[in-house]
């Protein structure tokens, strides 16, 4: 795939987290938070389900070969959709997803600095430092 189209992808998937979360605290304002969470993760599924019947080349049953860790993504997806439907009434959307986004990003230079989970290594370096002390900093003037 060009950079240019992944990052273009990447951009409109940002877009779908960006507004995912105002939609299920909407959602959870009118039949609860849990309750939201469990419509927003099984639309998901079906979503997802939809696209594996119609586009999937992988080998599903080789999910019993996978590590344990390696099924952790939907737990911590269940979790940042339980928090956002939680915290974007209290915070705003924009600090809600700002304060997450620096999560991420911590969670990612650490997993690319020790090349986690069989994933390429990526040394932190002096550009990356910069990049997230602009965010905090971008995150910090949100919050005001």
């Amino acid at each position: 795939m060009h950079r240019l189209l992944a990052i273009m992808i990447a951009f409109l998937g940002g877009l779908s987290i960006g507004t995912q979360p105002s939609l299920n605290a909407s959602l959870g304002k009118i039949i609860g938070v849990m309750e939201a969470a469990l419509i927003s993760i099984t639309i998901t599924f079906i979503s997802i389900l939809a696209c594996v019947l119609a586009f999937g080349q992988g080998q599903l049953s080789a999910v019993t070969s996978a590590q344990p860790y390696q099924l952790l993504g939907g737990v911590l997806g269940a979790v940042f959709v339980i928090v956002s439907i939680v915290i974007v009434p209290v915070l705003g959307a924009a600090t809600t997803l700002g304060v997450s986004i620096v999560g991420q990003l911590l969670a990612v230079i650490i997993i690319d600095h020790f090349g986690l989970f069989g994933l390429p290594r990526i040394p932190f370096d002096f550009y990356r430092f910069i990049g997230i002390l602009l965010l905090l900093i971008g995150s910090r003037l949100i919050l005001k």
